[in-house]
């Protein structure tokens, strides 16, 4: 039974396609390509970044380029807990997972322009 010249299941499979959308969740980012991220993929990441790159509430700051508070904030929106004890390797597994990366600057408490 050859459905692909029946009008009807044309349209039915229209309905199906939709686009492929692909995240990179393997690599540092900073806050604006963090944001970028659906809900889904940004409470990944951040569990991601703890379970196997040995990062903490500091380490996701850095790398975001925002204070501790707003990292804390950014993890409790995404229902990933600020909490947790760090591997005995973490610092030489979150140097490995950065590689080269440069972080952002954090821009400073009321700073005045």
């Amino acid at each position: 039974m050859n459905l692909a010249n029946d009008p009807k299941y044309d349209k039915w499979d229209d309905q199906l396609q939709s686009p492929v959308v692909s995240y990179n969740l393997n690599h540092p980012m900073n806050l604006a390509a963090f944001e970028a991220l659906p809900d889904h993929a940004k409470k990944e990441y951040l569990k991601t970044l703890k379970r196997d790159h040995g990062a903490g509430l500091k380490q996701i700051a850095q790398m975001l380029g925002v204070t501790t508070a707003t990292a804390k904030e950014l993890m409790i929106a995404n229902d990933v807990s600020p909490k947790g004890k760090r591997p005995q390797d973490a610092d030489a597994t979150w140097q490995a997972f950065l590689g080269d990366y440069v972080f952002p600057e954090i821009p400073e408490r009321n700073a005045s322009p």
